[in-house]
């Protein structure tokens, strides 16, 4: 993963190097006390101390952290680093201290989404796309979107429903299925997600068909 990458180049490079978590408050909380109260209002508050531990530059995870800031706070929430370099993860950003790294979404969830409707022929579709305002999920999106319209494919409110990119999607995934009861397809906007939509087709002793050929 991005974190043991990160941890290796540093190794190899004999830089050291500094973590400051504070975004998976929310998927704790309510992975294991199964309530709906947010302290996301919190996760904010360790990165106040990167002035403190003066830091030579910065790698931000960003498009994690953007799910739990306000409007307000994401036009902000960079200033507080405009002293220091920085990358920024899973997001655009143009600033002359800062470059960013993000993958090709699109193109990606494009060309599943484009084989399951094209190279199997389904027509009945179900959407779990990713955290509004989050860059990776909302080019996921809208790569769905568009093959749904070119596909002549109607997307209606019951067939998407939002997630947050952790595995506690269960009341999500369970709507989809109650709703469209004759999918043929369950698109996931990572596989943190689709590890729930297993699960609970395992539940529902339903048959799952496994993609090997590409």
């Amino acid at each position: 993963n991005t974190l043991h990458g990160i941890q290796q180049a540093a190794m190899e490079t004999g830089v050291n190097i500094i973590v400051f978590l504070g975004v998976h408050t929310s998927y704790f909380y309510r992975d294991f006390f199964e309530e709906e109260e947010s302290y996301d209002y919190q996760v904010t508050t360790v990165y106040d101390y990167v002035k403190l531990a003066k830091v030579d530059a910065l790698i931000i995870s960003y498009g994690e952290l953007v799910i739990f800031l306000s409007e307000k706070e994401r036009g902000t929430f960079l200033e507080k680093f405009d002293q220091i370099p920085y990358v920024i993860l899973e997001e655009v950003v143009d600033k002359k201290n800062a470059c960013y790294q993000i993958a090709d979404n699109y193109k990606g969830m494009r060309a599943v989404v484009e084989h399951l409707a094209i190279d199997h022929g389904y027509r009945r579709f179900v959407c779990l796309r990713g955290p509004e305002g989050n860059k990776d999920a909302d080019e996921r999106y809208r790569a769905f979107l568009d093959v749904m319209k070119e596909q002549d494919i109607e997307v209606t409110a019951d067939m998407v429903r939002v997630g947050d990119f952790s595995e506690s999607v269960e009341k999500e995934v369970e709507y989809l299925f109650d709703q469209n009861p004759h999918a043929q397809a369950f698109v996931c906007a990572n596989d943190l997600m689709a590890n729930t939509v297993y699960k609970i087709c395992k539940k529902r002793r339903m048959e799952i068909h496994q993609m090997t050929e590409w």
